[in-house]
């Protein structure tokens, strides 16, 4: 099984909206209908954003992918 919820942060509205549409596609490629992801549109750092999206959600885990713009 999978992660119930996928969070994801970004800062840049146009590179949110791409990578939560290509992870839509791909959570329906491979059959994980009932993942739910979530773009929040935000900075790291907003400290008092992330901390109401950490209370919120309170995810289990946490990836600061800072270099996806450099990797593909």
């Amino acid at each position: 099984t999978g992660p119930s919820s996928l969070i994801l942060l970004d800062q840049n509205e146009f590179a949110l909206y791409n990578i939560h549409a290509e992870l839509q596609k791909l959570a329906e490629l491979y059959r994980h209908e009932n993942m739910q992801i979530v773009p929040i549109l935000c900075s790291v750092r907003d400290q008092d954003r992330m901390e109401h999206v950490m209370q919120n959600w309170r995810p289990q885990t946490l990836y600061h992918a800072a270099a996806y713009k450099h990797v593909p």
